[in-house]
């Protein structure tokens, strides 16, 4: 028997605070209709700022990145020799990344995952069967396919495999 309430594993794109804006207030209102709501944050943000968006400290905070985005050299241009380069490093081992995550998603006894909009974790948590939701307002699929050639095998298979595990989520 548990001891606490529902456990939710947020994913939350390091790209910008927009995303950690959104998210914040679903996690705000969460956390008032379920008192006992027991969740874990994986966002490369400071824990601080994350802190500061959802009101609150209690929960689990894994500082880390799990998609790409653009990366950019200020808040108006992309740099695409950067962002193709760390696509193809997300990439070129992304079946083991899955499976790792959805290892960690189990290991951590996660009853849903609420990506804003990293597709890895989408993809992971159907993996480990495990319900999830995808909130966005964009979708990286649309990035890469809007910045990159996808007549070139690369940026195809970064599109196909973003296409591919949103289409996994629940909702």
């Amino acid at each position: 028997m548990t001891n606490h309430g529902p456990r939710i594993h947020f994913t939350i794109s390091s790209h910008g605070y927009g995303h950690l804006t959104q998210s914040s207030a679903l996690i705000r209102e969460l956390t008032k209709q379920i008192p006992d709501l027991v969740f874990r944050i994986q966002c490369n943000l400071p824990r601080k700022i994350i802190s500061e968006r959802i009101g609150t400290d209690a929960y689990e905070h894994e500082q880390c990145s799990m998609d790409i985005g653009l990366i950019q050299k200020d808040p108006m241009t992309p740099d695409l020799k950067a962002s193709y380069q760390a696509y193809n490093t997300l990439h070129e081992n992304y079946i083991e990344r899955m499976s790792n995550q959805a290892k960690a998603f189990k290991n951590w006894q996660a009853d849903l995952v609420i990506s804003d909009i990293p597709y890895l974790p989408i993809a992971a948590a159907s993996q480990a069967g495990i319900k999830s939701i995808a909130l966005a307002s964009l979708t990286w699929d649309n990035i890469i396919s809007r910045y990159f050639d996808l007549d070139s095998r690369a940026p195809a298979k970064w599109y196909a495999d973003a296409r591919a595990s949103y289409a996994e989520a629940e909702l």
